[in-house]
C-alpha cells in the first residue's frame, strides 16, 4: 500500500510539474523598450536627418517651428528663417516610449538679412554713421577724410534721412519719401530738369532733396559673389590733366543690388547699381555711385561722359 500511494504521489507531482512548465513556456517575452537616436547636418535652411533606432513602431517629430510629422526613416526638413531649433523626436512601442534632442542653428541668407520674411523689412540712411566719399577704384580710394555723422545736416539735407526703402523677400521693392523728395544727385536733378524740394547749401557735394512720386511696385535684384563691371570716367590725372575716357573697374566676387527702371536705393542718380559691403540684421554698409561734374571740365561742359563718378557711403 505504501509504495502504491508513494507511486501515486510521484506520478501525481510530476504531472503538476509538467503541467507548470507547459503553463510557463506558452507566456511571450515583453517586448524591449524602444531606442532612438539621429544626427543632423545643415545646408542653408535645410537640415538632412539621419535616424537610428529600435523596436520603435510610432515616430512623432517636432522641429521647433510649429511644423511635426511622423517620418519613420531618414528625412529632410526646411526652415523658413534663421535661428536656433531643438529639433525633438519621440519614439513609442507598447513596452514604452524614448525620446532625443538636438539643436540646430540656421545662418540667415543674405536675402533675410536684406528683406526679412514674409512683408519684408525697411531701411533708412543711418545718421549716425560717417560719410565716404571715394573715387570708383576697385579698392575704392578715399578723395577726402570721411565726414563725420550727420553729414546730411551739415548740407542742409538731413530731411532725406527719414526716407523709406523696402526690400520683399520675392523681389518686390518701395520706396517712401517722406516729404515728396529723395535724396539725389545734383547733376542728374539738372539734366533730368527735376524739381528740388530740398535745396542743398554750397557744401553738399553734389547732392539734392529731388521731387519724387513714391513707389510701391518696383523691384530689385540681389547680385551674390558675382563680379560688378562698372564704366567710369577715367580719373587718372596724370601731370594735373584729365583724361576724358572710359574706363571700367572690376569689383570682384561682389555683393551688390540692382534696381528695375525708376526704383533706387538711397541715392537717386544714373547709376542705380548699390555696392553691399557688409549686411548683418540691423545694419547694412553700402556704397552709392554718384555721378557729378569733374571740377577740371568746370560748369561750361555738361556731358555724361564729363561727369565724375564717386562711391558715397552714407
Amino acid at each position: 500500500m505504501i509504495m502504491k500511494r508513494l507511486g501515486f504521489m510521484c506520478l501525481t507531482l510530476l504531472a503538476v510539474g509538467l503541467m507548470a512548465i507547459s503553463i510557463s513556456s506558452c507566456k511571450d517575452d515583453p517586448i524591449p523598450l524602444p531606442t532612438v537616436d539621429f544626427v543632423t547636418v545643415v545646408t542653408g535652411y535645410d537640415v538632412a536627418i539621419t535616424v537610428e533606432s529600435t523596436n520603435a513602431t510610432t515616430f512623432a517629430w517636432d522641429y521647433g517651428d510649429t511644423k511635426t510629422s511622423t517620418e519613420a526613416g531618414n528625412h529632410q526638413h526646411t526652415y523658413t528663417k534663421s535661428g536656433t531649433y531643438a529639433i525633438k523626436v519621440t519614439v513609442t512601442n507598447e513596452s514604452g516610449s524614448a525620446t532625443k534632442t538636438v539643436s540646430v542653428d540656421i545662418a540667415a541668407s543674405m536675402t533675410e538679412l536684406l528683406a526679412g520674411v514674409d512683408a519684408g523689412k525697411i531701411w533708412i540712411l543711418d545718421g549716425t554713421s560717417e560719410t565716404k566719399l571715394q573715387k570708383i577704384t576697385s579698392t575704392l580710394t578715399p578723395l577726402w577724410a570721411a565726414l563725420p555723422a550727420g553729414a546730411l545736416a551739415a548740407f542742409g539735407l538731413e530731411a532725406e534721412y527719414d526716407n523709406e526703402y523696402t526690400f520683399k523677400p520675392d523681389g518686390g521693392y518701395a520706396i517712401n519719401g517722406k516729404n515728396g523728395a529723395v535724396l539725389a544727385g545734383l547733376i542728374y536733378t539738372a539734366v533730368n530738369q527735376l524739381d528740388i524740394i530740398v535745396p542743398p547749401n554750397t557744401t553738399a557735394a553734389g547732392l539734392a532733396g529731388t521731387a519724387f512720386t513714391n513707389i510701391t511696385n518696383g523691384g530689385y535684384t540681389l547680385n551674390e559673389k558675382k563680379d560688378l563691371v562698372l564704366e567710369v570716367a577715367n580719373e587718372d590725372y596724370p601731370n594735373g590733366t584729365n583724361n576724358d575716357g572710359i574706363t571700367t573697374v572690376t569689383f570682384p566676387a561682389a555683393n551688390y543690388l540692382t534696381f528695375q527702371a525708376g526704383s533706387h536705393f538711397g541715392i537717386l542718380d544714373f547709376t542705380s547699381t548699390v555696392l553691399i559691403r557688409s549686411i548683418t540684421a540691423s545694419k547694412m554698409d553700402v556704397t552709392f555711385f554718384l555721378s557729378s561734374l569733374n571740377p577740371m571740365e568746370g560748369f561750361g561742359r555738361m556731358y555724361l561722359q564729363n561727369l565724375r563718378s564717386l562711391s558715397v557711403c552714407l
